[in-house]
């Protein structure tokens, strides 16, 4: 009988611990870039971003060469106002104008919206023109 009881607790101890348990990791601290507009035309490289976290919260932030110069929080309705222009302004860029021809031209800024990558290039003047609009309209929001 006791060896009956000492080979129950033995395998209990073997196969009742064994069993890892599985964990869930939710990180709330982890990003998610809805939009970003990268400035090409200058030395310093510059990314515009809207980010959200897990939690809902929304982040515009500014970069500079890969370092993080300006970072502020936002209202949902205010994150979402800043996406709806965005998505406008994508979708009349990237469908609603005429594309440069040119196979190699240089890129002034890319944007990406939610991983789709559109490039502007030298030559398309008035696709110029209204990503300038929408990144000073992004640093309004961020001062």
């Amino acid at each position: 009988m006791k060896i009956i009881i000492l080979l129950v607790c033995v395998l209990y101890v073997t196969f009742g611990f064994s069993q890892e348990v599985n964990t869930q990791n939710n990180d709330l601290r982890v990003k998610r870039e809805i939009f970003t507009v990268k400035d090409l035309l200058h030395d310093k490289k510059i990314i515009y971003k809207l980010e959200t976290s897990m939690s809902g919260q929304f982040t515009v932030v500014i970069e500079e060469n890969k370092k993080i110069v300006k970072v502020k929080k936002v209202g949902t309705q205010q994150a979402q106002k800043m996406d709806d222009i965005f998505v406008d302004r994508y979708i009349s860029l990237k469908y609603m104008m005429d594309s440069s021809n040119r196979k190699k031209c240089k890129s002034y800024y890319q944007l990406s919206l939610r991983g789709e990558l559109l490039s502007v290039c030298e030559a398309e003047k008035e696709k110029i023109k209204i990503v300038k609009e929408f990144i000073a309209k992004f640093e309004k929001q961020c001062s």
